[in-house]
């Protein structure tokens, strides 16, 4: 059998237990005017459970809810008893439902005596199926945000209300074979507007930009499910990227050489959103110029570079420094892929940098190279016989006296 605790009693376990452990020395949390809400459904006899319906985000069961969303409530008997229904009403936060009296709208004034705002259920009652041998009912509750008061039975006033900064509760009267009603709670918070997201970072490049940011900590009792990123010129329509899951993104189609203010939001459950954060502004560019390449000579440097891959490009701008010197920056005149710059100090190491210039304006400087021009000294080819480096042994005179045929033929003969 089934012994209820009336909430005054309840109220004097807990003042007791309060000063046993204020007698330790340790700090108490302050005492709220109820003890929070505590279920008096019997786990031996059904089990009920509470889960949001659309437009829920996932896993949500009874919090984060917005006005006028349904919750669908499903309890099963345990065992052999009978679930013969189960009623659904909104009460005030720590209720405390115990009996019959208490779950009466004007009996207890713990419960709405008709819906809030949204159109929302004040009661819905739901008998166990199937007829023969219930086992389970279900119901559907739809929720709102908003406040209630009325008149209680003792001619007293009694408000209800729930929004987003009073969390309120969803009880449920469960009626079986086993005796007695009994009644389990659960806790209702409704969504508000989230905080704007922080420390937005902005990295242009060519028609776009990378920008991240950091996600709010407060989310208006929801998680957020989308952000809105905005890119705002200077003059002109701004660009909008919506349905962002992260916390970044890459944002496109925007002009070349016009500057940005970059702003993000939060979006939660329904139409609920966080205002802009703080801006970072940001101006896309082309890439500059690559592979710049040079080739020193007396007072020269021939330099070669690649196109950017941005095409309209009108001129190159290239600026060189030597070493302790000011910046020189010359135009080429062309579109040509190629430039000597002459007029150097031999000896000098000159830094080199190169631009890619548009109609609309001038891209970065490349990553930069050294060069130092000098007179370029080639070795003459020989022109005379080859040597040996050594001397060379002449042949020994030769003498003869005689003629060239028969017994008396030259015999040469060698002296030295």
């Amino acid at each position: 059998m089934f012994v209820g605790r009336s909430r005054f009693a309840r109220r004097a376990v807990a003042l007791a237990s309060v000063g046993a452990l204020a007698a330790t020395g340790l700090a108490l949390p302050a005492l709220s005017t109820f003890p929070a809400s505590a279920d008096t459904l019997d786990a031996g006899v059904a089990t009920v459970t509470a889960v949001a319906a659309s437009p829920a985000f996932p896993g949500q069961t009874t919090g984060g809810l917005v006005s006028g969303q349904v919750v669908n409530v499903h309890a099963d008997r345990v065992g052999s008893n009978l679930l013969y229904s189960i009623q659904a009403r909104i009460c005030a936060d720590n209720s405390n439902i115990t009996f019959d009296a208490d779950f009466n709208p004007t009996a207890g004034g713990l419960c709405a005596s008709a819906p809030l705002a949204g159109g929302t259920d004040n009661s819905v009652t739901m008998s166990g199926t199937p007829g023969g041998a219930p086992v389970e009912a279900d119901l559907s509750f739809r929720v709102g945000s908003g406040t209630n008061t009325y008149t209680t039975q003792a001619s007293t006033q009694a408000t209800v209300q729930c929004d987003f900064t009073h969390p309120c509760e969803l009880w449920i009267k469960v009626s079986t074979s086993a005796g007695s009603a009994q009644y389990k709670h659960f806790d209702l918070t409704f969504a508000g507007d989230p905080d704007a997201p922080t420390d937005v970072s902005v990295t242009p490049g060519s028609t776009q930009a990378d920008v991240s940011w950091t996600a709010p900590v407060n989310t208006g009792n929801a998680p957020v499910s989308s952000y809105t990123v905005t890119a705002t010129p200077t003059s002109g329509t701004p660009v909008v990227q919506t349905g962002v899951t992260g916390t970044s993104t890459t944002i496109t189609g925007l002009d070349d050489f016009t500057e940005y203010s970059f702003t993000v939001s939060a979006n939660t459950i329904g139409a609920f959103a966080s205002p802009d954060s703080a801006s970072a502004s940001g101006t896309p560019l082309p890439s500059p110029p690559t592979s710049l390449a040079g080739t020193v000579g007396d007072g020269e440097v021939s330099l070669e570079w690649a196109a950017p891959a941005t095409s309209g490009v009108t001129d190159y701008q290239i600026s060189y420094m030597a070493d302790g010197g000011s910046v020189v920056t010359v135009l080429t005149g062309s579109v040509d892929l190629d430039y000597t710059i002459t007029g150097l100090v031999n000896g000098t190491r000159y830094t080199v940098t190169i631009a890619a210039v548009y109609a609309a304006g001038t891209t970065e400087e490349s990553a930069s190279i050294e060069l130092t021009p000098d007179v370029i000294v080639e070795e003459e080819e020989p022109t005379g016989p080859p040597t040996t480096g050594g001397p060379v042994d002449s042949a020994p005179p030769v003498s003869s006296s005689r003629g060239t045929d028969g017994p008396d033929a030259l015999r040469p003969s060698f002296t030295g």
